[in-house]
């Protein structure tokens, strides 16, 4: 499943993990990233409705990227689920209304799909301008 400081494909950890989760269901998850490590990848896509999306990739899966547009977006829906199911353990506000808009923006993601990655670029060289 797609995690904060890991690959979107293979979910290896291309950032340095500052902290971790200490509760189920997100036991040992990373919490909060400092610097990616060298083989870090941000990859941008377009999606069906002209919209753009940046993804964390390992280099490895990177280059496999444009062959599993498919694969990538059912793993940001899976994680998007995930969140909303889990908005108390994430820290995110959990009443009724906020789990209803979570689950209205699943649908609408739903709907959409990645049309093409447009550009891959190392997430340390973006890390070193910033």
């Amino acid at each position: 499943m797609k995690k904060i400081g890991c690959c979107t494909l293979c979910e290896k950890e291309v950032f340095n993990i500052q902290q971790r989760f200490t509760e189920p269901p997100l036991e040992r998850w990373p919490r909060f990233v400092g610097a990616p490590t060298d083989d870090a990848m941000r990859l941008e896509f377009e999606l069906l409705d002209g919209s753009t999306a940046n993804m964390t990739f390992c280099r490895e899966c990177a280059k496999t990227a444009p062959k599993q547009l498919k694969k990538i977006w059912a793993a940001c829906l899976e994680a998007a689920r995930f969140e909303n199911d889990n908005r108390t353990a994430l820290g995110a506000l959990d009443d009724e209304a906020a789990r209803e808009r979570g689950a209205i923006e699943i649908k609408r993601q739903a709907k959409m799909s990645i049309v093409k990655m447009i550009h891959a670029k190392s997430w340390a060289d973006e890390w070193e301008r910033a």
